[in-house]
C-alpha cells in the first residue's frame, strides 16, 4: 500500500511542478511586456510622440519570449539528458549484438 501512496505523491509532485511551471511562464512573459507598455506610454506623454508604446511592446514581447524560452530549457534539460543516456545505451546495445552477430558468422565460415 505505501508503493500505492508513493506513486500517488510523486504524480502530485509532477502536477504541482507543472503548475508552477505553466504559473512561472505566464508571469515571464507578461511582466516584461506590461513594463514596457507602461515605460513606452510613459516616454509617449513625456515626449508627446504616439508611437513609443508600440515599439516598447514588441520589445516586451521579444523579452517575454526570451525569458519563456529560457525557463523551459531548464525544464526540460533533465528530460533530454536522460534521453542521451538512453540513446547511447541502446547503440551500445546494438554494436554490442551486431559485434556478437558477426562473430556467430565468422566462426561458421571457419567451420565450413
Amino acid at each position: 500500500m505505501s508503493d500505492d501512496m508513493n506513486g500517488k505523491n510523486s504524480d502530485y509532485v509532477e502536477v504541482v511542478k507543472a503548475l508552477s511551471m505553466v504559473f512561472q511562464l505566464g508571469l515571464s512573459v507578461m511582466i516584461p511586456i506590461a513594463l514596457c507598455v507602461f515605460i513606452g506610454y510613459k516616454l509617449d506623454v513625456w515626449l508627446g510622440t504616439g508611437y513609443m508604446a508600440v515599439i516598447f511592446i514588441f520589445i516586451g514581447m521579444a523579452a517575454g519570449i526570451r525569458s519563456a524560452y529560457m525557463i523551459t530549457k531548464g525544464f526540460y534539460s533533465k528530460d533530454l539528458e536522460r534521453e542521451k543516456k538512453q540513446r547511447e545505451y541502446f547503440d551500445d546495445l546494438y554494436r554490442h549484438r551486431l559485434n556478437a552477430h558477426k562473430n556467430e558468422i565468422d566462426k561458421e565460415d571457419d567451420d565450413d
